[in-house]
């Protein structure tokens, strides 16, 4: 029993050099999504618009990847983890985050408010904040942290089946959410788009969560894909990227404006781009290897790694940052301006959050 325990120790504690490639390179997606947002949704009568959307349908595997490594290790019934353990250690944590970054991202506005405008602050000003804090969002992006509590909070269910399912299990459930999850509420948004009279009355509206991603997640992690398999949803990622990039801009020219029908999180284009990818720097990782880079490399992937949750909180405040002082992803033309912009804004953002879980309690809200 003692062996055990601390085989699960180490297994707890070691950084799987892949799955920190994954946060870094979602962690950049993210900031890409959020450079280029209000341009694609709003400027679609630009010349330069073809190019946010290129850039857009290339990272909405951002936070389904993030998922995906969530469901790696809270699904893995080699880790530790009991009710207690789940909610001291991960919810209050998420919860701590959504206090402290929700009143971070509104005391500069009300500060300002105060200051420059004369305005006054009230108990009503605190209410609203509250309020926003513990009902969401506080922020744009802090959405995500209200939707992972509630994957962890579902965890312990969700290991009772991850335990003691077959690969054919996982294959049966992956496929609902695929076919249910995905593909048949993106032909009812489609046959709605053009007005079909016919509709689909016949669903399963519980695939449709973030759970797949969940599951997704661990059972690529754990399972070896046939390589027949494997590229195959490596072509599905590629052509789901190529049509995200034409539909969109076809049917957003239909309906004179954006429509982000093939960008949802849900998509069939948006799971098979998050499969693919996953796949992908998994092979590589365990293939090509990442467990052969020099130990300074890994160190570096792992720092990264650990900081990808802060960079993913504070991001936002350097972006508006770049804004006012006007590094936009206009300041030259799009395409060059678009990972400019967001990889100063992901050093930046690194660089703060390193400093920042220095500090009493920074790594516990950051």
């Amino acid at each position: 029993m003692e062996i055990l325990k601390i085989v699960q120790k180490i297994h707890s504690d070691e950084r799987i050099a892949y799955i920190d490639v994954l946060r870094i390179i979602s962690a950049f997606a993210v900031i890409i999504v959020h450079v280029t947002a209000n341009d694609w949704a709003n400027a679609f009568h630009d010349s330069m618009w073809h190019i946010y959307n290129v850039y857009r349908a290339s990272v909405n595997w951002c936070n389904p990847v993030f998922v995906m490594v969530s469901g790696v290790f809270f699904l893995d019934p080699c880790k530790i983890l009991s009710i207690e353990k789940l909610y001291k250690k991960y919810i209050l944590r998420i919860m701590l985050a959504i206090a402290f970054w929700g009143l971070f991202y509104y005391l500069p506005d009300i500060v300002y408010g105060y200051v420059c405008k004369s305005g006054t602050i009230t108990g009503q000003t605190w209410l609203f904040v509250a309020k926003k804090i513990v009902f969401g969002v506080p922020w744009h992006h802090l959405w995500y942290l209200y939707m992972i509590i509630g994957l962890y909070m579902l965890a312990p269910l969700y290991r009772i089946f991850s335990r003691f399912a077959s690969k054919k299990d996982f294959v049966y459930l992956l496929l609902v959410f695929v076919v249910f999850g995905s593909i048949l509420p993106m032909i009812k948004s489609v046959l709605a788009f053009f007005h079909y009279e016919s509709s689909i009355y016949f669903s399963v509206e519980q695939a449709a969560t973030w759970t797949g991603y969940f599951f997704a997640g661990y059972f690529f992690s754990k399972y070896e894909i046939s390589r027949k398999s494997k590229y195959a949803i490596y072509v599905a990622g590629l052509l789901s990227l190529i049509f995200t990039v034409l539909g969109t801009a076809c049917f957003s020219a239909k309906n004179n404006a954006v429509t982000g029908i093939f960008c949802g999180a849900f998509s069939p284009t948006t799971v098979f781009q998050s499969f693919a990818l996953f796949l992908l720097v998994k092979s590589i990782g365990r293939g090509g290897d990442f467990a052969s880079t020099k130990i300074c490399a890994k160190r570096i992937v792992g720092m990264f790694g650990r900081t990808t949750f802060g960079i993913y909180l504070i991001h936002a405040f350097v972006l508006r940052l770049c804004i006012y002082v006007g590094l936009t992803s206009r300041f030259v033309n799009p395409a060059f301006a678009i990972p400019l912009v967001s990889a100063l804004i992901f050093i930046v953002s690194f660089a703060l959050i390193f400093l920042f879980r220095k500090l009493p309690l920074g790594t516990l809200l950051a």
